[in-house]
């Protein structure tokens, strides 16, 4: 049976995720932007067949100061090329100029019987970019915040976010059965339990929970 995949900010060609005198705890564990590139391909081959479909969260080559997919030894959609299942792009703010095909901002969807009302994009919904692209009350799949969490509820939006960012599920690739495990665990919790996030006068306020993933 067909099954969905998640992912976000590969930022293939970055060489700057991989320096520790600028990343710090958040460098990436590879060796080159090489090795990265083949450790995301090898994840997303592995965990999918003909017929799933791969959903990448925005930030597939890096663009800008580091080079990026101008870095790379091969342009991103011949790498996308090697992934035997559909592979699905939503834009991202390194997606803007890096060739990449986007099918567009954000999706609505439902994850399993019991979560019918989830949508996805690159951004938290606690960012203005994200605006119009996930409903209040609602669980949202994102990217772009790479190690900071893996989860986070939005307090003014009323919003569970997800990251399924590569940065925060040990450089792999998400499959739907462990995302929708990962939500069943955050649904056991109290709120109180949870990170949390909420947004005063347009300045971010971070209430720290204990989410022991």
């Amino acid at each position: 049976m067909a099954q969905r995949i998640w992912t976000a900010d590969w930022h293939l060609g970055s060489s700057i995720l991989l320096d520790k005198k600028v990343m710090g705890n958040a460098v990436r564990p590879f060796k080159d932007v090489e090795a990265m590139k083949i450790a995301f391909l090898n994840s997303a081959m592995d965990k999918s067949s003909l017929g799933d479909t791969i959903i990448h969260l925005g930030d597939f080559a890096s663009y800008g100061i580091d080079r990026g997919y101008r870095g790379l030894k091969e342009k991103p959609n011949a790498i996308i090329s090697k992934i035997s299942a559909n592979f699905v792009n939503i834009r991202g703010n390194h997606d803007i100029n890096n060739g990449v095909f986007c099918l567009g901002n954000s999706l609505n969807l439902s994850l399993g019987k019991r979560y019918p009302f989830v949508s996805a994009s690159h951004y938290p919904s606690y960012d203005k970019r994200a605006i119009g692209a996930f409903t209040e009350g609602t669980i949202h799949l994102c990217g772009h915040v790479h190690k900071k969490w893996k989860h986070c509820l939005d307090l003014t939006h009323s919003v569970l976010n997800v990251n399924v960012g590569v940065d925060a599920w040990n450089y792999q690739v998400v499959q739907e059965e462990e995302l929708i495990k990962y939500l069943n665990y955050l649904f056991s919790k109290r709120s109180d339990e949870l990170f949390r996030i909420k947004v005063l006068s347009d300045k971010k306020v971070e209430i720290h929970g204990n989410p022991k993933w």
